[in-house]
């Protein structure tokens, strides 16, 4: 088939449909926002969205691959208040600058954004995050300090993947201390098989590259570089219960598996910082 790409308006947002012999996705230019991605070996979507979430860029999309920056949760700079949790990326309106289909037949798109000063981040930088569709979904994060002084950042690749059920759901490829969030951040080490029996909001202190999300019947493999540690969270069903934009029972059907860089880091004026997550 020939590889398309189509363009929906949804109230001035724009949903970018991209269909190759390989796969198929979705991508918000509204925080250039992957919100699906379907490979055509099995047309399991990897990705979960939230059936109760806006797309029309009046609020910060639930699911699929938020791009937390310049910092995450709300570790805000230079112990500022006020902000938006996992910075403003996710709800600014990206340049989508091109496309190209590639002779592996897989598709590349690229999207842009100039940042300049604003609340918690006095500095210029210019941003760049390239998505390529195929066999697998690969997202990179390309940031250039374009300022004349050094930047200090956190972020992360906050990406929701679909599982069968948070149950029956184990997580394999990672192992050491995480602190947990859950029980005022104190450190504890991975209990092995790693799986879920209740709310779980993680930071592993690892830079594993390679995972594997395994459920009964499907598995997921993810790779990732640029990373300091891996975030690994699912709400349980009383944080749920207070997510507007999540039904009660939806945590049931995802897991977050995040490539992160949860402790501050320089980048030096005029460097590059790049930050990756492949998915199969």
């Amino acid at each position: 088939m020939d590889p398309y790409i189509k363009i929906e308006d949804i109230k001035g947002n724009q949903l970018i449909h991209v269909e190759n012999e390989l796969a198929t996705a979705t991508i918000s230019v509204f925080g250039a926002h992957v919100l699906t991605f379907r490979p055509k070996s099995d047309n399991r979507d990897r990705l979960w969205l939230s059936e109760l979430t806006q797309l029309d860029g009046s609020e910060a999309i639930r699911g699929g691959i938020p791009i937390c920056w310049p910092w995450f949760s709300k570790q805000f700079p230079n112990g500022e208040s006020g902000l938006a949790s996992h910075g403003f990326l996710r709800t600014e309106a990206w340049h989508f600058e091109s496309n190209e289909q590639l002779d592996t037949g897989e598709t590349r798109l690229t999207f842009r954004f100039e940042v300049t000063p604003q609340p918690g981040f006095n500095h210029t930088a210019s941003l760049t995050y390239r998505v390529l569709v195929g066999n697998s979904l690969q997202v990179e994060l390309e940031v250039t300090n374009t300022d004349d002084k050094d930047i200090a950042i956190t972020g992360a690749l906050h990406t929701y993947f679909t599982v069968e059920n948070i149950h029956n759901t184990e997580i394999h490829g990672i192992s050491g201390n995480f602190r947990d969030k859950t029980r005022d951040f104190n450190q504890f080490s991975v209990k092995l098989p790693y799986t879920f029996e209740g709310e779980t909001d993680r930071v592993h202190l690892v830079q594993t590259k390679d995972l594997v999300i395994r459920g009964k019947r499907n598995s997921t493999k993810i790779s990732m570089s640029g990373h300091d540690s891996i975030v690994i969270w699912n709400p349980w069903i009383e944080t749920s219960k207070a997510i507007d934009n999540i039904h009660n029972n939806d945590y049931l059907d995802f897991v977050c598996v995040e490539a992160a860089i949860t402790s501050e880091t320089i980048i030096p004026s005029g460097e590059v910082l790049t930050l990756t997550q492949s998915i199969g």
